[in-house]
């Protein structure tokens, strides 16, 4: 899927089979702080990049935007026989910007036939009121490991 912007850009979402490589790219871009404070594991990125490609099913597929050659976020699209999940996101700091969370939620958004849940550990309070902003509903509360997880859906 190609989007053009007004300004020139193309931005271009598609299949990668990197996922280790996307993961290490995106958070390795991160500051302590984030690392710290709002990854799930509050580890080293080493840690976090381990930790969110072992709750990443095999079966998974990661999606990547781009901007030209530039990497600008990934999500993970999961079905099972019940459920369809986005096992998760990350959107490249400097393009945490209005006009790209638009189209990168278009790019999601197209990937998802229906209605689909996301968990998200309660410290990530910035994703969490994004998630709200994009029509994402609060549907329960889960601990897992000790640790809390929002429970949010998008109905089409």
């Amino acid at each position: 899927l190609l989007l053009p912007m007004e300004n020139g850009n193309h931005f271009i979402c598609f299949k990668t089979a990197g996922k280790r490589e996307t993961v290490e790219y995106f958070y390795l871009l991160e500051d302590e702080n984030w690392h710290k404070n709002v990854h799930k594991r509050a580890g080293t990125p080493i840690e976090n990049i381990n930790d969110t490609l072992s709750s990443i099913a095999d079966e998974s597929v990661m999606y990547v935007v781009k901007n030209g050659e530039e990497l600008c976020g990934y999500f993970v699209r999961y079905e099972d026989k019940s459920n369809l999940v986005l096992e998760g996101f990350h959107i490249a700091k400097k393009y945490r910007v209005g006009i790209f969370f638009n189209l990168f939620w278009s790019f999601v958004k197209s990937k998802f036939e229906r209605e689909f849940l996301i968990g998200i550990y309660y410290k990530n309070k910035d994703a969490i009121r994004h998630l709200s902003k994009q029509g994402f509903e609060y549907l329960k509360t889960i601990a897992e490991d000790n640790k809390e997880y929002y429970i949010l859906t998008y109905k089409k």
